[in-house]
């Protein structure tokens, strides 16, 4: 999202056309775009305040938050860089407080934050958030987290389950082709097939892609739909390989995402361009009664 384009802008202006039936703004990854100048997160708050005094607004740390050659998890297979300008998550930390369990791993510069990873209930919807930047591996605070949020689901309550993290597992930009993908897939997946997870929000690639409900690059009702939202108004674009049977819409244009949980086995969803409104993609999730 950030503060640098015009589109940006257009974004926070579409999704204030929606308040009034929102109970809360989910922001996966890359926020303010600030990388080292502090000003652009007073900017970026400006712009946002007019959201985020209405409803709550929740977050999940990215790249353009963290990521530089000190961070504490730097597997060489993933591509993590100095997207963060030197920030090491301490300005985003400083600024929000999502209501996560104080993150235990040692020698990490957001050791005590609360902000890493989290989960909530929203009417009947649970979403479960983690950081992509940090380690989600078996054996990882993460992941021990994540597996234990998931299992203690009570499906008569939240019958909808939705999982967010900033960096995609799934996808077919050029950005696929990272082997962070496939690492992260065989190590995630099977968590959202085993709990029943029904949708996955992603962000980082700048582009609309939805997936089927799939498991293994098949379609499959096991498995969870998987939406990169990552159309915020952020420029830099990567190109699409052809379409597989498995994705079911993508667009390089901008836009934000809506989704209304109907009743315990419709969820309705539309992407709605920020350019002028109108409705770029629509679909239903459905699932069987418990």
């Amino acid at each position: 999202m950030g503060t640098q384009f015009e589109s940006c802008k257009n974004s926070t202006s579409e999704i204030l056309g929606h308040l009034s039936d929102v109970d809360f703004v989910l922001h996966v990854g890359d926020i303010s775009y600030a990388v080292g100048h502090g000003g652009k997160w007073n900017a970026w708050f400006d712009e946002i305040q007019p959201i985020a005094t209405q409803v709550p607004y929740h977050v999940c740390i990215g790249n353009h938050e963290y990521d530089w050659p000190s961070q504490n998890f730097k597997p060489f297979a993933f591509s993590y860089g100095t997207d963060g300008g030197g920030e090491c998550g301490i300005p985003f930390d400083r600024r929000f407080s999502m209501p996560g369990p104080a993150f235990k791993t040692p020698g990490d510069s957001l050791t005590g934050s609360t902000n890493i990873y989290h989960s909530r209930n929203v009417g009947s919807v649970h979403f479960t958030l983690i950081s992509s930047e940090h380690n989600m591996t078996q054996g990882s605070e993460q992941y021990i987290w994540l597996e234990q949020d998931l299992a203690g689901v009570n499906r008569s309550i939240t019958p909808w389950v939705v999982f967010g993290q900033h960096r995609p597992f799934y996808g077919t930009s050029v950005a696929s082709l990272l082997p962070e993908y496939n690492i992260m897939r065989k190590v995630l997946e099977p968590l959202m097939v085993k709990y029943g997870v029904d949708l996955v929000l992603f962000g980082h690639v700048h582009q609309y892609q939805r997936t089927c409900r799939m498991v293994d690059h098949k379609c499959n009702d096991n498995g969870p739909v998987y939406n990169v939202v990552g159309t915020a108004g952020a420029t830099t674009q990567v190109k699409f390989f052809p379409k597989p049977k498995w994705i079911e819409a993508e667009s390089y244009l901008f836009g934000v995402s809506k989704f209304r949980a109907v009743n315990s086995t419709h969820m309705h969803a539309q992407w709605f361009l920020d350019k002028n409104g109108t409705v770029g993609d629509e679909f239903w999730i459905l699932r069987s009664a418990a």
